[in-house]
């Protein structure tokens, strides 16, 4: 892809697209932007959760809405957004909505690059962020690590193949304890007795008088995920 992180030489973004990022806010708005609505929409905010909001997070939040409806609002347009950091990619993914809606003047591959870059955005990042942001407790983890696969399907291939290592060197969730604590919490039984038998399972008969099953040392290892949809 043309934005490529560059930290020995060039303190910001390099490419054809990270160049502009400084500068994103100085362009001419688009009033004929290319609308991007894949992947699920934003989850609604409770007003607790909107009261906490950074700015860039509010930013982020309408700019999203703006490109998904293919309409940005004058009020945003006027926003101003932080200065790019390496350690802020929620800063990086707002200059990159806000260059989508300008007048940019990229064409062919870099302007294929930005529209997969944003698609990315609109369909997973913020999707994902916002996710969290409202069911924030540990034992959402391997749901969202769900959610997160389920919003990869909306992207392109070309996208799947850089992001999927990726997401499955991150998928910490996904660790059999990790899931089988979810089933254990969920407000549905179903999904509790899955859990209750799934451990059951594992430790096996065991020592009747004791009652402790199998305590042998087994090694880590993962749950289909898929199982908690059949729950």
């Amino acid at each position: 892809m043309a934005l490529v992180c560059q930290t020995k030489n060039y303190p910001g973004h390099g490419g054809p697209i990270g160049k502009l990022l400084d500068s994103a806010t100085d362009f001419e708005i688009n009033p004929n932007f290319t609308r991007i609505s894949v992947g699920p929409p934003l989850i609604k905010l409770p007003d607790k959760v909107i009261q906490d909001l950074s700015t860039d997070q509010h930013y982020g939040y309408k700019s999203v809405c703006a490109v998904r409806d293919g309409v940005l609002p004058a009020r945003l347009a006027l926003l101003e957004i932080v200065p790019v950091n390496h350690s802020r990619w929620l800063t990086t993914a707002n200059r990159l909505l806000r260059l989508w809606v300008s007048k940019h003047g990229l064409k062919g591959k870099n302007l294929k690059n930005l529209h997969f870059i944003v698609e990315f955005i609109i369909g997973v990042y913020y999707p994902c962020w916002f996710n969290v942001k409202v069911k924030h407790s540990w034992i959402e983890g391997p749901r969202h690590i769900l959610f997160q696969l389920d919003c990869h399907k909306s992207q392109r291939k070309e996208v799947l193949d850089i992001v999927m290592p990726t997401v499955k060197r991150s998928a910490w969730y996904a660790h059999s304890e990790a899931i089988l604590q979810t089933m254990l919490c969920s407000e549905d039984q179903k999904e509790r007795i899955w859990g209750v038998e799934r451990i059951l399972a594992i430790r096996g008969d065991g020592d009747p008088d004791a009652q402790l099953g199998d305590s042998s040392v087994r090694t880590r290892g993962h749950l289909t995920l898929i199982v908690m949809l059949s729950a």
